[in-house]
């Protein structure tokens, strides 16, 4: 199979998380031509491999760093793992597919009543015409992949339940107010 997926991981605070969703990826790993670790870290991560990237954000915007990162990719998918996010142990390589009149797979994050919609796995192509939006057009940056989404036809999207799994779930009241907004946008 070819390595047509690069995967980026973004906004991972726990060093531990962060292993545990670079460990869940060796199971696509026969797909994966590199992986980008988008990061805020003070101190250099201690992971010696060719294949990882380690990216400081710094005082960069997220969107507009993910959008010129997407430009220069080779490979024809994108896969996004997010804070708390690893694969789940069910999928495989030749599970993580998107059929072929579609250009998102797509999960659901639940917490209490809240199912938030959130791009897993993306065709590249995509992001020519919907890039991902800026910081200043995000009521906060946890919305950047939601509101991201929304701008996708829903015809366009395959959602599948149990592609990731959660660490652990944020249950702050303010996370949860965020969740309830970013919502929002889906409807």
């Amino acid at each position: 199979m070819l390595k047509d997926t690069t995967a980026i991981l973004v906004d991972y605070a726990d060093r531990a998380v962060l292993y545990k969703a670079l460990n869940s990826l060796k199971r696509i790993d026969s797909r994966l031509h590199a992986i980008i670790v988008l990061h805020d870290w003070k101190m250099d991560p201690n992971i010696a491999t060719d294949k990882i990237t380690f990216v400081r954000v710094g005082s960069n915007d997220h969107g507009q760093l993910l959008n010129d990162i997407i430009s220069k990719l080779n490979t024809s998918y994108v896969l996004f793992l997010h804070e708390m996010d690893y694969l789940s142990p069910a999928v495989s390589s030749d599970a993580l597919k998107i059929p072929a009149a579609k250009t998102v797979l797509g999960t659901y994050y639940y917490n209490q009543d809240i199912a938030i919609p959130y791009p897993v796995l993306v065709r590249r192509s995509i992001f020519k015409t919907i890039p991902l939006p800026l910081y200043m057009q995000l009521p906060f940056k946890e919305a950047l992949f939601s509101v991201w989404l929304s701008k996708v036809k829903t015809h366009q999207q395959v959602m599948e339940e149990g592609v990731v799994k959660q660490s652990r779930i944020n249950r702050f009241a303010t996370t949860v107010q965020k969740e309830k907004m970013i919502q929002k946008y889906q409807l």
